[in-house]
């Protein structure tokens, strides 16, 4: 997990930090700051409502279509701008700076309304003279992007996508060529070059105030004086590694829903080592617990009911993989293995005895079932007419399985069936399992020897040896997975399609180097995975989000877990935090929007609730879209 590959450098002082408060009275815990208002599950409003939080990075750059890709620009991006479109508290798309929007047949034209009567603001929050949002600001900032002079490193946003915009930044086409243009002073329309059923999730373009853009030129954003805001709050000071305050902007669309009024940065350089114990001493309102101090602050009785679990995040996932092309050392009897890996019975004996729970305790003893999947595309990452794309036929036995895809009956009754047919093809037993690990991921080493003993544990010693063995530290990807040089190991990959269930093909096509199923000998094999890439092309073929790209793409996920090419584990996350804000009602990524500061700081128990609470809203919130 993100947060949780930090090394044990820290332990020492933070052995000393908890020393220091185990004996108080919670220090800056406890607090008298209580509105007396009130929320679910006990929790109580602060009076004061604003976040002060510690940074180690500072800003590059004020202008969102110019910053570098850090996640500090695009936190300042979050507060300070707004995009044609943006997601609601369960990450849902809702119109933005546009009040709505339409979508032609075919996907390929898209008409934005802009909203009305909205006025930029500068740095001391007052509105800049005659400003207005048009649809021409939207515009303005493609024409800034895509002027080749500019070395924008955002030009690829509207290259990529947009109708004749590579030809426009390249000069070979004017600007009423390109399919970016404001109809009219409130209709944006845009055209792409071929339909992009994920458009929407990518189509936060962002405007400018033309006639401010074009006085700045390629000053613009370089520092507060030059920069105006549209977003939720307005960067009032900015002391370079010193001090940032944020404040609300009293002239956002959607101010009624900004309940924190002041947001303040104070810059430290050890801010991730010292940020535990600046939230004992309440100085700031969050903080990450990393997993070199979670059992320390989760056994301490001062400070155990204040941690909470990350968010789960469905962008990134893990699985276990067969590997179809063995090229590891023949002490670890690579030949065996590829007449094992290519006999479905085998694979799916593991695949039904893998206990992912167990497994995943050694990463998270605490809240595991919060990130376990039994699908690669993990839930709450893609939905279409009112419903989750893991809820769709196909994958939902998979999705909802209440062991996570354990059950040893399964599993020994295809050994069972492994055992004759591997026999019959000359395979010796026991099948030698080649597990390797990058020793620099947290809890990677215990993990492996804990899955090697599990699947022991239930198939026996006879029928397989799994020979763990120490990965190098540094490219390991390169040495190992790309190289092939495994039998059974585990794997990721990011999301490359936001919110759209092409994201998890992208591994196990032809040609990746992922697990090299289309290296496979065995003829079934061949056969099986040839299917998968048809099932595969048919939901690519269906260009618009609709149902039936969805269900095409669920069925052959669920075609890829049923012949057991690989194995679901988890999802993704930043791991334990502390908070003092009521993290589930957060509009927009990054943002502050509809969250409010709590009087005392958020429990783990009310975590749990909230978060019960945000997918049970979530599901009618799809509902309601049906």
């Amino acid at each position: 997990m993100k947060r949780f590959t930090r090394t044990f450098a820290v332990l020492a002082a933070m052995l000393f930090i908890l020393a220091v408060f185990a004996g108080c009275n919670r220090g800056g815990l406890a607090s008298g700051n209580w509105s007396g208002q009130t929320g679910p599950h006990g929790i109580r409003y602060a009076k004061e409502q604003v976040i002060r939080r510690v940074y180690n990075t500072e800003i590059t750059k004020f202008a969102p279509f110019n910053n570098s890709d850090s996640a500090t620009d695009w936190t300042f991006n979050a507060l300070g701008t707004k995009g044609l479109l943006t997601t609601d508290k369960y990450g849902q798309i809702v119109p933005g700076l546009a009040s709505s929007f339409e979508v032609n047949a075919d996907g390929t034209v898209y008409t934005f309304q802009i909203r009305k009567g909205i006025p930029y603001v500068d740095h001391t929050k007052k509105r800049v003279p005659n400003s207005e949002l048009t649809a021409d600001d939207f515009v303005a900032v493609m024409e800034w992007v895509l002027d080749p002079t500019h070395l924008s490193p955002n030009a690829g946003s509207f290259n990529n996508y947009i109708l004749n915009a590579q030809e426009y930044y390249k000069g070979e086409v004017g600007l009423d060529k390109v399919g970016f243009k404001a109809i009219d002073k409130y209709t944006l329309q845009l055209t792409l070059k071929n339909p992009v059923p994920f458009f929407l999730s990518i189509a936060s373009f962002m405007p400018v105030w033309r006639p401010f853009l074009e006085k700045q030129g390629i000053l613009y954003g370089t520092e507060l004086e030059r920069t105006i805001f549209i977003g939720p709050y307005v960067l009032t000071t900015f002391e370079p590694q010193h001090r940032r305050v944020y404040e609300k902007n009293p002239y956002y669309y959607n101010a009624k829903e900004v309940y924190i009024e002041k947001i303040i940065d104070t810059y430290n350089a050890e801010s991730d080592l010292l940020g535990p114990e600046l939230f004992l001493r309440g100085e700031i309102d969050w903080a990450a617990i990393t997993s070199d101090i979670l059992d320390m602050w989760m056994q301490n009785p001062e400070t155990k009911d204040f941690v909470c679990p990350g968010k789960p995040d469905p962008t990134y996932q893990y699985y276990y993989m067969f590997n179809f092309w063995p090229q590891f050392d023949s002490r670890f009897e690579p030949d065996n293995w590829n007449i094992a890996v290519n006999n479905e019975a085998f694979r799916q004996s593991l695949f039904w005895a893998l206990d992912t729970y167990r497994a995943l305790l050694t990463l998270d003893p605490y809240t595991p079932e919060v990130y376990l999947q039994s699908t690669i595309t993990a839930k709450d990452f893609a939905s279409v007419a009112g419903k989750d794309y893991v809820d769709f036929a196909p994958l939902k036995d998979f999705a909802h399985h209440p062991t996570w895809l354990f059950v040893p009956e399964k599993a020994l009754a295809y050994k069972e069936q492994a055992v004759r047919e591997l026999k019959a093809q000359g395979a010796k037993f026991p099948i030698k399992i080649y597990m390797t690990y990058n020793p620099n991921v947290a809890s990677w080493p215990l993990e492996v020897q804990v899955v090697a003993q599990q699947l022991v544990e239930l198939l026996g010693a006879d029928y397989i040896e799994p020979v763990i063995e120490t990965g190098p530290a540094s490219n390991f990807n390169a040495e190992i997975r790309r190289a092939g040089k495994y039998a059974f190991l585990k794997g990721n990959n990011g999301a490359v399609a936001p919110e759209d269930p092409e994201s998890w093909v992208y591994a196990f096509q032809p040609g990746m180097n992922w697990n090299f199923i289309d290296k496979g000998i065995g003829a079934e094999t061949q056969a099986t995975y040839a299917k998968y890439v048809e099932l595969v092309n048919k939901a690519k073929a269906i260009t618009v989000k609709n149902e039936a790209r969805f269900m095409a793409f669920a069925e052959a996920e669920a075609f890829l877990l049923s012949h057991a090419f690989v194995i679901p584990f988890y999802t993704d996350t930043d791991g334990y935090q502390v908070y003092r804000y009521n993290f589930w009602d957060g509009y927009g990524q990054n943002g502050y929007e509809g969250r409010r500061v709590l009087a005392d700081p958020m429990t783990g128990e009310q975590w749990k609730l909230l978060y019960a609470d945000w997918q049970a809203g979530k599901q009618a919130a799809l509902a309601a879209k049906k």
